[in-house]
């Protein structure tokens, strides 16, 4: 009898033991999961603000890449009406009939003061006719076909002074774009 109440003794402590053991052990799992969820949700936040920062800079980046594009557009569309401009201009400076082409030769003949001196280059469409009105300037008109359309070209002695209108554009080209420009988009 002594001996069955030494060995429930012994039954009964080893369960309580066991018993123990198993509570802390359910304590400790529980505290690791609970290190576990912490450090999940710390790192799902983390990888999540990440990601937050990531999407921010792809829109920061999509948002200027659009802004430059848009610019690039603008300018494109401003440089296509510029264009259209200059080639407006050029038009009008073919259409001007034989009275206005003689003002504008005139104008560049009166800034030489020996008239007799100079010889005049003109194209050939209306030299006839221009060349009766600035022959009473006292000038001499060339015979030579020039390979420029529209413009003179006034010799004085051995100095040639290029006044084709094609020219003229051309080497005033970035003035004139930023008076148009100025004209168009201010």
């Amino acid at each position: 009898m002594e001996e069955e109440v030494i060995l429930s003794k012994i039954l009964e402590d080893a369960n309580a033991e066991a018993t123990k053991i198993l509570e802390d052990a359910q304590k400790q799992a529980r505290e690791i999961e609970e290190k576990q969820r912490e450090q999940i949700s710390k790192n799902t936040e983390d990888a999540m603000q990440v990601l937050e920062d990531k999407i921010k800079r792809e829109v920061e980046i999509e948002i200027e890449k659009a802004e430059l594009e848009s610019r690039t557009e603008i300018l494109t569309k401003k440089q296509e009406q510029i264009r259209i401009v200059k080639e407006k201009v050029q038009q009008k400076l073919r259409d001007l009939d034989v009275q206005e082409l003689c003002d504008i030769y005139k104008r560049f003949i009166s800034r030489f003061s020996n008239k007799e001196n100079i010889e005049i280059v003109l194209q050939e469409k209306n030299k006839e006719a221009i060349s009766k009105e600035l022959k009473t300037l006292g000038v001499r008109i060339s015979d030579e076909t020039p390979d420029f359309t529209y413009g003179i070209i006034i010799r004085d002695g051995n100095v040639e002074y290029n006044y084709c209108f094609e020219e003229i554009m051309n080497f005033n080209n970035e003035k004139i774009e930023k008076l148009i420009a100025n004209i168009l988009f201010s």
